[in-house]
């Protein structure tokens, strides 16, 4: 049976009695305001409304504030009808600034609690008290690792085992969840222990913040779901534009599994089949393109660079492929991502240590899983060429000597085999020598680097928890410390993706931004730039092999 160390009981662990009366009075407080505003907006009393739900959503903000960081994540799960209602309100009142106030509220806001305290110097601080916590969490760990690792063996390294290994098989997938269960538990509660507070009062950032960080030749387009209908906030750097959508939700996740269905066929059918799936994908890239982009077009002609920040699901969808009839919107704008606007302020200040002169080195990761993905390592090595930087290959290639180098990287690569958990995010994870670099494992790492690039399957799915956070990789490798993450959202194709890979970091050697080389080498593969893509050029013009890796967060030079 698993037990705490007994440093720290389950009372300890429990809010104090008092504490859970005033929460629950606070409660009752912003749930009262919320009915009364709702009354108000009823009966035709919009500023009445307003103010109530103003005050609801002041007493969230201060029961949030009242939480350790790593409690904050989920915590606004059941209380989005609040600002979602208000962000409506403001919108019927032609209050634009003031909606994308509130709707930057309800995104990803734990993400950016550990990115604030990141830009003021803060880190864990360890001290004897936690020595207990962390020794129980490795031993768990090391007993998990082990038995995934000998699972692995038997089902991903193509040995079939007897047929006595064959009946164990569901025993030993019920002890692995059983450990990733007690080290989740665990490990929550020991980060929510050790996280420290942030100020009491929640100060949402100003959209100027925003706006003054855009250049004349930027936009941003920020997505929102109100009760099941879509709206978008056109940001430029003195204009805030809002439109209403008119598909709702359903309809565009209706065709974002259909989008999926077609992804995951392409892998597994006949070169001559390409050009049929092409024409499929390219149908359903336009339906998503005359739901989610064509409203805002117009808008939009003006500027060549495109900052996309989703909502929900639309997390899951490449814009960069989005489809007009004729041409990809990679075609015509410089796209990046971000998980909500106001990360990018917080991007643009410096980090402490990650001048130039500190953090100069570069490692390149490249493991074939055993053979199976041979291109892997090729790519490390010819990354590690371009960018001058150490390549760390095959049994090289391991956790240790990740660990060992991160924090003195400014730009990190790694090309394996990834696999996304959305069972449990924490144990996604990229697979390595010695076993898997887990999400767990990437918010332990101090990293100062200008770009992390993760050259895997699945690198940059992720699970959406209540209030918009992104459960996943690319969180942890932000929260870690990285500036820029670019991560795949689908299986990827091992060739394709080194070839994209070298256009990539050539484009980077050159002197690019990191948003123009990773569009120079979108655009290469798709439209078969290089000779060596003459054999497979028709085939590489389905988005399935040049459209799953996105950039996340600074799209600025390295």
């Amino acid at each position: 049976m698993f037990v705490l160390p007994p440093e720290h009981s389950r009372e300890q662990l429990s809010a104090r009695p008092s504490t859970v009366m005033v929460v629950a009075n606070q409660e009752q407080n912003y749930q009262n305001h919320h009915q009364i505003g709702k009354h108000f907006r009823q009966s035709g009393n919009p500023l009445g409304a307003q103010a109530e739900y103003r005050q609801a959503i002041r007493e969230v903000e201060r029961l949030r504030s009242q939480l350790r960081i790593e409690q904050r994540a989920d915590f606004l799960a059941d209380k989005q009808a609040i600002y979602e209602e208000m962000v409506e309100l403001c919108l019927a009142l032609e209050q634009p600034a003031q909606a994308l106030t509130y709707v930057e509220m309800i995104k990803s806001r734990t993400l950016h609690d550990l990115l604030t305290l990141q830009a003021n110097g803060w880190t864990d601080a360890e001290s004897s008290a936690d020595h207990p916590w962390l020794a129980t969490l490795q031993h768990l760990r090391q007993a998990r690792d082990q038995l995934v690792g000998g699972w692995q063996e038997q089902n991903l390294g193509g040995v079939r085992g007897n047929a006595r290994d064959q009946f164990r098989q569901p025993v030993v997938q019920r002890a692995i969840a059983d450990f990733e269960k007690r080290i989740t538990t665990l490990w929550h509660n020991w980060r929510a222990r050790t996280t420290n507070y942030l100020p009491k009062t929640a100060v949402p950032m100003p959209t100027e913040a925003v706006q003054a960080c855009l250049g004349a030749d930027a936009a941003m387009v920020e997505y929102f779901v109100i009760q099941g209908k879509l709206v978008a906030f056109v940001i430029t750097a003195t204009r805030i534009h809002v439109k209403r959508l008119p598909a709702t939700l359903a309809q565009v996740n209706q065709l974002l599994d259909f989008l999926r269905l077609n992804l995951k066929t392409v892998a597994h059918r006949a070169v001559e089949q390409t050009d049929h799936l092409i024409q499929n994908a390219t149908r359903l890239l336009k339906k998503l393109y005359d739901c989610l982009f064509a409203p805002l077009r117009d808008l939009l002609a003006p500027y060549h660079q495109l900052i996309i920040v989703p909502h929900g699901p639309l997390h899951q969808l490449p814009f960069h492929a989005l489809y007009d009839g004729q041409t990809y919107l990679v075609e015509h704008y410089l796209i990046s991502y971000l998980p909500r606007a106001s990360l990018l302020p917080l991007g643009k200040q410096a980090r402490p240590g990650a001048s130039l002169g500190e953090v100069t080195t570069a490692a390149m990761f490249g493991y074939s899983a055993g053979g199976r993905l041979p291109y892997a390592v090729q790519e490390a090595q010819q990354v590690a060429m371009m960018a001058g930087g150490e390549a760390f290959l095959e049994e090289a290639a391991t956790r240790a000597s990740l660990h060992k180098v991160a924090e003195h990287c400014r730009l990190l690569h790694v090309a394996t085999h990834g696999n996304f958990r959305v069972d449990n995010p924490l144990f996604s994870g990229l697979a390595l020598a010695d076993g898997w670099l887990t999400t767990l494992d990437t918010f332990e790492l101090r990293l100062r680097a200008s770009l992390v690039t993760l050259s895997a399957c699945q690198s940059g799915c992720h699970l959406v928890a209540g209030g918009d956070e992104l459960l996943g990789l690319i969180r942890a490798f932000l929260a870690a410390g990285a500036a820029t993450v670019v991560a795949g959202l689908w299986a990827v194709e091992d060739q394709s993706t080194a070839r994209l890979m070298t256009y990539f970091y050539r484009k980077l050697a050159a002197g690019a931004t990191k948003g123009e080389a990773l569009h120079y080498a979108q655009l290469s593969l798709l439209k078969g730039i290089d000779q060596a893509d003459a054999p497979d050029a028709a085939r590489y013009r389905h988005p399935y092999f040049w459209a799953p890796f996105f950039l996340v967060g600074d799209a600025g030079l390295l």
